[in-house]
């Protein structure tokens, strides 16, 4: 099974765990979406690979005219009642789509987001081409994402993984991690990113696509995540990529 389709089977658990984040970290996700792309309401942005919504309730909530598109019907589903529950539903246009094939018309976006997504993707490069087409002329790119396979290879982060892990069993007992699940694991390995150094190699590829004023860092900053997943992903940590087109 592919890891996209192994995913997507985790839509239900998914969307508990994003109302949970949004309540308890979603004050700084708002932070970081105002500080690279600007509060701009009436403005059109692309969330794509959206899952159950989390990057896209947070920009509608800012004004902003969002086009929502996942893959998988019922992470969008699963979406559209998150949309409900914070009354943001008029302002948000879920679609069923690949984020390497849209369909969507060319530069029509002032911005194009995607969060935890683009791991999983069987045609990076041609999602990030996708992207560039989608945007306007002086349009953001902001792809928010991690090494999330660190933890089949053999570095330090690894090995700190594992070790965090055992301290965590401590702490809480034990716990289901849904991206590294043992089924998930084996579909990780298959991925085209699954051990390419990021974000580095994204950073190279928007440089080949004609992207300009690249830059990227990682979210090391407390309060992004609560004290359990700060610890879990510590040495996988967020990274954020903004280009221009």
């Amino acid at each position: 099974m592919k890891a996209e389709e192994t995913w997507a089977e985790q839509a239900t658990y998914m969307y508990d765990f994003h109302i949970q984040e949004l309540q308890e970290t979603g004050s700084m996700w708002e932070k970081l979406l105002k500080k690279y792309l600007g509060n701009i309401p009436g403005k059109k942005v692309l969330d794509t690979g959206c899952g159950t919504g989390f990057l896209s309730v947070i920009l509608a909530k800012n004004g902003w005219k969002v086009t929502a598109i996942d893959n998988s019907s019922d992470m969008l589903e699963q979406a559209k009642v998150t949309a409900e529950q914070y009354g943001l539903s008029e302002y948000i246009t879920f679609l069923k789509r690949d984020a390497e094939h849209t369909e969507l018309a060319s530069d029509t976006f002032d911005a194009v987001v995607s969060r935890h997504a683009s791991w999983l993707f069987s045609e990076p490069v041609t999602a990030y081409k996708e992207w560039f087409r989608l945007l306007k002329s002086g349009g953001t790119l902001m792809n928010l994402d991690a090494n999330w396979c660190i933890p089949l290879g053999t570095s330090e982060a690894a090995e700190q993984f594992v070790e965090d892990e055992k301290e965590l069993i401590k702490r809480y007992g034990e716990f289901q991690d849904h991206y590294h699940d043992k089924e998930m694991m084996v579909a990780l390995r298959q991925l085209p990113l699954a051990f390419q150094e990021r974000p580095e190699w994204d950073k190279k590829v928007c440089e080949d696509l004609g992207f300009h004023s690249i830059e990227y860092d990682f979210l090391l900053e407390e309060g992004y995540w609560n004290p359990f997943l700060t610890l879990r992903y510590r040495a996988i940590p967020t990274f954020v990529l903004k280009a221009e087109k």
